[in-house]
């Protein structure tokens, strides 16, 4: 039951948040590891809003925060879409109950993933699939900004 009602949950965060609301976009993936049998890539030029999600999740879970953080933590986490310009994305780390655990900023035009935690004016590169990242400026920032 916990499974149904998580999914109803996400789907309405993701619907609000594509829909140019300020919520945020969630992707709780800390009940187990994401769909990897689920392909992001498709021949159309835009994703839904529910794959931009899946593809920012993938992001993140493939750079070397993943490792960082299950390292560090030994706990799942969640991605949030905080807020997304045209040039930037901010990502929100959260943790069991919406807790905040860090912050990342995906830097559209530079193609760059950066840890932003402890100092956004001194951010740390977190190396990233290039590839994903441009996916996303192609086919997801119009839905992050709409």
């Amino acid at each position: 039951m916990r499974g149904k009602q998580l999914s109803i949950t996400l789907l309405t965060v993701i619907f609000l948040a594509c829909s140019g609301k300020p919520e945020p976009v969630v992707n709780d993936s800390s009940l187990g590891k994401p769909k990897s049998d689920v392909s992001v890539v498709t021949a159309k030029n835009n994703y839904t809003c529910e794959e931009c999600v899946e593809l920012m999740d993938k992001i993140v879970r493939s750079s070397d925060y993943d490792a960082y953080f299950k390292k560090n933590y030994k706990m799942g986490y969640s991605v949030l879409i905080n807020e997304a310009t045209k040039d930037k994305v901010t990502i929100q780390i959260v943790i069991e109950n919406d807790v905040p655990m860090g912050w990342l900023e995906l830097k559209i035009n530079e193609e760059t993933l950066n840890d932003i935690t402890n100092d956004p004016e001194d951010p740390k590169n977190i190396n990233g699939d290039i590839q994903m990242m441009r996916d996303f400026r192609k086919r997801c920032l119009q839905c992050c900004l709409d």
